[in-house]
């Protein structure tokens, strides 16, 4: 079996169903009858109650096979609940044997007290156990009960149907059962659990691999509302490259077994008469064929909108609406989660190749080169190492699990009213279920499904000897996660577990560390991943919300709406004919191009640039692409700007005060003369009217040519190509964004600025572009710089606003880093912070004279109306 974790259940736990020291054993009535449930002990040796095999829904099996479940039926008399009930039809892999029952929807109830004891109602935790949608069973010889019993809440765990049974897919079939069993379950809970001293508003849902995808699916399912108030997930979540989706083909299925059915009824048909077994060895040999990036054969199915629809839009669609289910969240990952899966692949002798690790869902557009360069960076992530073996557990790990954990905590983050608790499980003891009933515990780390060990007492529980490190770590654990449900935050008061763990933030992702040398918070633990995985999901549509690219932004002397980035123009027809006189179409173009070396492509493309104008437009940059799923930018950049509809994130940026001196240096070493109208930005086109434009020009004049040297063609040269385009940004920002943006005008002038000295030009005074790039990084232009210099203190001043901004949003969250408070720009100032040698300083309306008379010239036209 590849793809299907499989659970043993070999091993019985039993429960004292006698009376004891004439103790008398529990008797519970719900909706549908009387209930004798048993006398257990928990780890400590305190009592409580078990109430096993409760039937939640009638059983599915008969005709009822493909239906929703329905509420039992009521008995007569007292139903026997201290014999745990069929685990639902599935393959055993130890046994190589189909067991369980389609009989099988039950549940189990332990609770410390009851109602008649008169205490308090409890904070109820339901718990959903894993499988891969396929193997498992809710009961206690798998999920014992002692150790979460030893805090006071009510623990239910439940059953539902797996494999083909639970999530076949067919027009004529309801999607989703197994999940629409599980909310059969939480009703049940919600109309029963009073009655076993639980608090039916005070539910927590948790879960582990499919069972926490499960948890996930609750959240965003709208059948699940009002059923649950708090989720916990452990090592999966809907994003997760196993769980975002499944697919098989039923009439295909259908054909292995006769090649006559040609239709889903018919497949549906022959389904429905197919015996248990059968069903289950036919889905065993289906589900072999998974690869590691899925799609996986069985789980969610979106269904068609309905209002008996378990999840009907795509999950990531949900997340970034923010329309879910909104509750507190926990959930994590183990750090070597792909040790189990790694275990089968030596186990089969099976090399698998980086391509099938790419997740399903990652379509490239269809770009087959895009796609090979992937998979090449994946090679090189994962299998570029001498222990293979690694190579293939850590890509297990992250491909399966990681990746898609930290894209749910992402969008949550972005779009959840409530707190999300990351932690990060590395304990490696004798309670690491997967490792211990596998026997890899030579291999380091805690495999997907170990730390259930911590939580339950399993078939594998070792003697634990008192205040062992097993002993503190389980206890912890315990603490931590019933605190969860009592309270909505894990650590109450520091001194349960000695320590705080705080909400995580979209700035570390901060999270809690399990390991065996005790609870740490930590921040950016996954830093690489997250980087790989953004750009990864990045190539595709249909992910590229999973985990974002950025979440700030700088931008130094250049924006969008600045006359060279505007957008861009050159025609290919004519740039071909400077070639090839004979070319008439783009097509022939294109070929042309194909053919040139790169060294003639980049000659070609100098001479035209050649011919551009200071107001544009450029020859290489910006296209506005038709609208299509794949489009980079398909609106003008204005419209995009005024709508709102951008990536909104804090800002920084701005100019240098002499920006044009490079290209005045350009303009002089080619002598050449530019007329003035030739800097009027090339989308200021006066509605056609050329008085209006020659007054435009003359204005344009007496502001910027009253003589025609250095001095005028610098400011004609920074004003026309940079400034009024970043205050426009700055100001459309301002009126669309929810973000702060801080504003600066640099203008230092030290051996640092980085345009004059390698152009030979300190003499001028002033920032040239490019030139505060010198403060930022060590270029080959760099001096030795004196210790408490001017520019010594400049260069840490920049790092640290820069870096400042990157950790915390701000560029000063203190002033005592530089001695300044930078405020964000606002709409009435345009408020910034000046960079001068003599130091920092905040300065309002600086540029006003600018302002007025760019916003006077871009108001000339409907394509500029809006920039300033």
């Amino acid at each position: 079996m590849y793809f299907i974790k499989v659970f043993v259940l070999v091993i019985t736990i039993f429960f004292a169903s006698n009376a004891t020291n004439g103790e008398t054993e529990p008797l519970v009535t719900i909706t549908q009858g009387a209930l004798q449930g048993s006398i257990s002990y928990d780890y400590n040796g305190s009592k409580f109650y078990s109430f096993l095999g409760v039937p939640y829904a009638t059983s599915p099996n008969g005709t009822r096979r493909f239906k929703v479940a329905e509420a039992p039926v009521a008995w007569d008399g007292v139903k026997n609940a201290t014999v745990e009930g069929n685990a639902c039809p599935q393959y055993n892999a130890l046994t190589n044997s189909v067991i369980g029952d389609e009989d099988c929807l039950f549940l189990n109830v332990f609770t410390r007290n009851l109602p008649e004891e008169n205490t308090k109602a409890k904070d109820v935790m339901v718990w959903i156990h894993g499988g891969s949608f396929t193997s498992g069973s809710g009961g206690p010889s798998t999920y014992g009960p002692e150790f979460l019993l030893t805090e006071d809440i009510v623990l239910v765990t439940i059953n539902y149907r797996l494999g083909f049974f639970g999530y076949l897919q067919a027009s004529t079939v309801p999607g989703n059962l197994g999940f629409k069993d599980q909310v059969a379950a939480l009703k049940w809970v919600r109309d029963n659990i009073a009655q076993f001293n639980g608090d039916p508003d005070r539910v927590t849902l948790f879960g582990e691999s499919a069972g926490s995808a499960s948890v996930h699916y609750h959240v965003l399912s709208p059948l699940s509302k009002g059923l649950f108030h708090k989720a916990i997930m452990e090592s999966g979540a809907a994003l997760c490259s196993f769980a975002d989706n499944s697919y098989h083909n039923i009439v295909a299925l259908a054909n292995s077994v006769d090649n006559n059915i040609k239709t889903e009824d018919e497949a549906v048909d022959l389904f429905t008469t197919h015996s248990a077994t059968e069903f289950v060895q036919l889905q065993v040999v289906l589900s072999d064929t998974g690869i590691p990036g899925g799609p996986s054969v069985i789980g969610l199915s979106i269904e068609n909108p309905a209002d008996d629809a378990f999840i009907s839009r795509n999950v990531i669609d949900i997340l970034t609406s923010g329309e879910y289910n909104q509750v507190p969240l926990l959930l994590g990952f183990n750090d070597r989660e792909g040790i189990w899966l790694e275990v089968i692949r030596e186990s089969n002798n099976k090399s698998i190749p980086a391509e099938d690790f790419i997740p399903h869902n990652i379509d490239f557009g269809g770009n087959t080169t895009l796609k090979d360069l992937y998979v090449r960076k994946y090679q090189k992530r994962y299998f570029q190492t001498f222990n293979m073996r690694d190579g293939y557990i850590k890509a297990f790990g992250e491909t399966r699990y990681l990746s898609g954990i930290f894209a749910a905590v992402k969008n949550h983050l972005l779009t959840a009213v409530n707190p999300v608790f990351l932690y990060k499980f590395a304990k490696d003891t004798s309670l690491n279920l997967d490792k211990v009933s596998t026997g890899v515990t030579d291999i380091p780390g805690a495999s997907h499904g170990d730390e259930i060990g911590y939580l339950f007492y399993t078939p594998y529980t070792p003697k634990i000897k008192p205040e062992s490190l097993e002993d503190i770590s389980w206890r912890e654990m315990v603490k931590l996660w019933t605190n969860f449900a009592k309270y909505g935050t894990p650590t109450p008061c520091e001194d349960e577990v000695g320590i705080i763990w705080k909400p995580a933030t979209l700035d570390g992702f901060d999270l809690l560390h399990l390991q065996n040398t005790g609870l740490r918070m930590k921040a950016n633990t996954e830093e690489e991943l997250i980087k790989f995985w953004s750009e990864l999901y990045h190539q595709s549509n249909k992910t590229i919300n999973y985990l974002g690219l950025f979440q700030k932004a700088i931008m130094e002397s250049g924006a969008a709406l600045c006359s060279f980035a505007d957008y861009s123009y050159h025609n290919i027809v004519a740039l071909a004919n400077s070639v090839n006189n004979n070319i008439t179409t783009e097509d022939e173009a294109v070929d042309l191009f194909s053919t040139l070396s790169a060294t003639e492509l980049v000659q070609l493309q100098v001479i035209l640039s050649a011919t551009e104008k200071p107001g544009g437009p450029n020859v290489m940059g910006l296209k506005i692409e038709d609208p299509a799923n794949d489009a980079f930018i398909s609106r003008n950049v204005i419209d995009i700007l005024t709508s709102g509809e951008y990536n909104q994130i804090p800002l920084l940026l701005g100019f240098n005060d002499r920006e044009g001196i490079l290209f005045e240096l350009i303009r002089e070493y080619s002598n050449k003369s530019i007329p003035v109208e030739d800097f009027i930005p090339h989308n200021i086109d006066f509605g056609g009217n050329t008085i209006l434009k020659d007054a435009y020009v003359k204005k344009y004049q007496e502001r910027y040519f009253q003589a025609f040297d250095r001095d005028s063609y610098i400011k004609a040269f920074s004003d026309t190509r940079y400034i009024p385009g970043i205050f426009g940004t700055v100001k459309n920002h301002l009126l669309s964004s929810v973000q702060p943006v801080f504003l600066y005008k640099f203008s230092r002038d030290t051996s640092l600025n980085y345009a004059k000295v390698t152009a030979g030009a300190r003499d001028i005074p002033g920032a040239s572009h490019a030139d505060d790039i010198g403060y930022l990084f060590y270029t080959p232009y760099t001096p030795e710089i004196v210790t408490g210099s001017v520019e010594d203190i400049s260069w840490r001043q920049m790092v640290k606003l820069w870096t400042n901004f990157a950790k915390y949003d701000n560029p000063t969250p203190s002033e005592d880093d530089v001695n300044v408070i930078w405020s964000p720009a606002t709409l009435n100032e345009f408020n910034l912070l000046h960079f001068q040698n003599s130091g920092l300083s905040v300065e309002a309306n600086a540029e006003e004279e600018l302002i007025e008379f760019w916003s006077d010239l871009y108001h000339q036209s409907n394509n500029t109306i809006n920039y300033l």
